[in-house]
């Protein structure tokens, strides 16, 4: 089994950033109620 890495960078309260081998970055972020940022994920921040 080979070891992937990937890079993960907090950007503020629980939201983050990471990206590994394909440089593709994925954002995360946590429910609005435990810090997580109040964006509607199918609408986006309208």
């Amino acid at each position: 089994m080979s070891i992937k890495k990937a890079f993960v960078k907090q950007l503020g309260g629980i939201t983050l950033a990471a990206k590994a081998d394909s440089n593709h970055w994925v954002m995360m972020d946590g429910r609005d109620g435990s810090g997580g940022a109040p964006i509607d994920p199918i609408q986006g921040d309208r």
